[in-house]
């Protein structure tokens, strides 16, 4: 285990270091602040401490997101070129955003709502019903379970009224290759699935639908309804989680990886540059945990590698010039489809990477399950930092939000709804094993946002 996690460190390392390239998005592109209502919203589910582990703002609220940015960046200017860079920012995001004692004075005493008063709300809004979409991204096809699963479980049991009488459903969809690319397969593939299923369960075509769309499934959800006039009349709202809507630096790396990996294995006698299990590792770190099958993989190297691609910064720049024309997302009532945005931040206090060492048959071994594999290479990832401070390991802030000018022209209603302190892997909202260590309260932070989106939208 130690050897096979150190060689995997050291890969994803060496790939991390590469020289950098031109981004789409800075932080002068963060425009929103988040949504305060989120916060009282999860506040009264958690209580003002349990809630303050988990929402990464100011010491002032949210409303004082974007000011508080700014002087982190005056100070972190003052940094420029020392080689404590990235550490130096670290510790501007702890002192910033990871005060959980002044963000809970920031909360009002609890009134003790459930961890259903979010979808009730939001359903009352819906009279004719509402279908909750969750669309998984890439390499979710290869997930026993998806976003949401948790929060789906306990609805099936309190609101089996509103499920009896028709009013309200669940839908699990998963693109069949999730790792190709979304205009040229996966968002086609989806949309069959949703048609399939709605003609099944909503003959009457007059349910509502929230697509709640994690990572890659957020950029999914856009296409489909760029693509689709019915389904943007049909749709009451889409939730972005962990969405690379702008790219990602660490596909950025990935995809430099990939080729070399192609290069290097198509010249007889040259030993790969990148192993089959590195690069599994690679993708396994960016879709949130799923075992793929390394043949499967390989199999299909060619799709993967061009789904790895549509995911850099560069493509989701030409992407979204392409897509996000004048009025392309209007409802045929002429009007916006909102957009409900949610990005995670990295807390490395919560991640087990390195492992704890003893002495066995003589020799030093790394204890059984005393680390992760996968938080090892979320912590590397922070070498990238200098560039993409306040990232989920993954996808970071101002990748995951829209451009917000373009995106209001083309018809959608782009809303910061929260920061996490949560990693890529968390903002599936559905708990992993190695996340059972910090209590991840999954059903409470889904609900806080449902119920945030019901006092902000309107059918």
């Amino acid at each position: 285990m130690r050897k096979h996690g150190v060689r995997v460190l050291s890969a994803i390392a060496l790939i991390l270091g590469l020289s950098l390239s031109a981004f789409a998005a800075t932080l002068n592109d963060i425009q929103q602040n988040p949504d305060p209502a989120f916060f009282e919203e999860l506040s009264e589910r958690l209580g003002c401490e349990q809630a303050a582990q988990w929402v990464a703002q100011p010491a002032g609220g949210a409303d004082e997101f974007l000011a508080t940015l700014t002087t982190m960046k005056d100070e972190a200017k003052k940094r420029s070129g020392r080689e404590d860079r990235a550490r130096s920012w670290y510790a501007l995001i702890k002192q910033n955003f990871f005060n959980s004692k002044k963000t809970a004075e920031q909360c009002s005493p609890s009134n003790g709502r459930t961890n259903n008063d979010g979808l009730s709300a939001l359903l009352s809004k819906f009279p004719e019903g509402l279908v909750v979409v969750g669309l998984g991204g890439f390499g979710s096809h290869k997930a026993s379970e998806g976003t949401l699963t948790t929060s789906f479980d306990a609805w099936n049991k309190t609101h089996q009224q509103a499920i009896a009488t028709g009013k309200l459903k669940f839908m699990r969809v998963e693109c069949s290759f999730s790792y190709s690319p979304d205009e040229s397969f996966c968002a086609v593939d989806m949309l069959k699935t949703i048609e399939t299923t709605l003609a099944t369960q909503d003959p009457s075509g007059k349910m509502r639908l929230l697509l709640w769309g994690y990572s890659k499934g957020g950029i999914s959800a856009l296409e489909m309804l760029r693509t689709t006039p019915w389904l943007r009349d049909r749709t009451a709202a889409v939730v972005s989680v962990g969405t690379p809507f702008q790219g990602s630096a660490l596909i950025d790396r990935m995809a430099v990886a990939v080729d070399k990996f192609v290069a290097n294995s198509q010249i007889p006698g040259t030993p790969d540059a990148m192993g089959a299990d590195t690069i599994m590792k690679l993708i396994q770190m960016w879709i949130g945990g799923a075992r793929a099958d390394v043949d499967d993989i390989m199999k299909n190297f060619a799709k993967v590698r061009e789904g790895v691609h549509s995911l850099t910064t560069k493509s989701r720049a030409v992407s979204l010039s392409r897509n996000l024309t004048t009025g392309a997302f209007l409802r045929s009532n002429g009007s916006k489809i909102p957009v409900y945005q949610i990005a995670g931040i990295l807390d490395p206090s919560r991640m087990v990477g390195i492992p704890v060492m003893s002495v066995k048959g003589g020799k030093l071994v790394a204890v059984d399950r005393s680390y992760d594999v996968l938080h090892a290479g979320q912590l590397t990832a922070m070498m990238s930092s200098v560039t993409k401070p306040l990232s989920d390991s993954c996808v970071a802030l101002e990748d995951a939000l829209l451009p917000l000018g373009p995106a209001r022209a083309a018809g959608l209603d782009p809303h910061f709804l929260a920061l996490l302190r949560l990693d890529h892997l968390g903002l599936r909202f559905h708990r992993l094993p190695n996340e059972l260590k910090h209590g991840v309260p999954d059903q409470a932070l889904v609900d806080a946002a449902l119920a945030t989106i019901a006092r902000r939208s309107i059918p």
